[in-house]
């Protein structure tokens, strides 16, 4: 999935098509989410304790897990992401 995997592949295979795998794809995203999160932490103290929140089905979350998500700040950058409309 890196630039030069992509490019190797097309010097070499020209006519191969890229492909990802979606185990991969979501890897990138969790590590994504997780840089962001923890970028934010240095503003925010209070998203210390909130990454299962964003990597949880919110149907699924814990009575304390819905608190949390409530008592966080609105605009943040991991909630402007993740919460926003499919």
């Amino acid at each position: 999935m890196s630039k030069a995997f992509i490019a190797g592949v097309g010097k070499q295979l020209p006519n191969a098509a890229v492909t990802f795998d979606p185990f991969h794809i979501i890897q990138l995203a969790n590590q994504a989410l997780e840089t962001v999160r923890r970028e934010e932490v240095k503003h925010e103290p209070i998203l210390k304790k909130s990454r299962w929140i964003w990597l949880k089905n919110q149907s699924k979350w814990s009575l304390k897990q819905s608190n949390l998500f409530k008592s966080l700040p609105q605009g943040s950058a991991i909630d402007c992401a993740c919460m926003a409309p499919p």
